[in-house]
């Protein structure tokens, strides 16, 4: 009776430890169909310029963000200033391909001092589909 007891606790264990492995198994199957395979990057530019430092008069007069792809336009974005040696403003959403308003505004108010500017969360339209691209670095040169 005892041996039959040991049996049934060993057979339990092991059908335990299978069923546990299975599912492990299917969980990891399972995340990595689920993850997609990056996609190439779409080099964004500002002001036109493949520059990571651009004077300030050219981002004032064409503060726009573009691809060099002809089928993707920049729809949206998140923009953060940090004026070198200053405090930090933003993050701040944006819709549409370009620096806006207040974020126009305070480039202005800066003309004298070095801001690196972040373009986070860049939303894209590429062949019709919506994507997010990465993010983009730049100063901005005081004149």
């Amino acid at each position: 009776m005892n041996t039959n007891r040991i049996f049934r606790n060993k057979q339990t264990h092991i059908a335990t430890c299978i069923s546990l492995a299975v599912t492990f198994l299917i969980c990891i199957a399972t995340n990595s169909l689920a993850q997609q395979k990056p996609g190439r990057k779409v080099p964004i530019q500002l002001a036109h310029s493949d520059s990571m430092k651009i004077p300030h008069k050219k981002i004032m007069e064409d503060p726009t963000l573009t691809t060099k792809e002809p089928d993707c336009e920049v729809t949206g974005f998140t923009i953060t200033f940090i004026p070198i040696g200053g405090y930090l403003s933003g993050p701040y959403k944006t819709s549409g391909n370009k620096i806006q308003g207040n974020q126009l505004s305070y480039l202005k108010e800066f003309t004298n001092m070095n801001i690196k500017i972040v373009f986070e969360d860049i939303q894209l339209k590429c062949k019709g589909k919506d994507s997010v691209g990465g993010t983009l670095f730049v100063t901005s040169l005081s004149e």
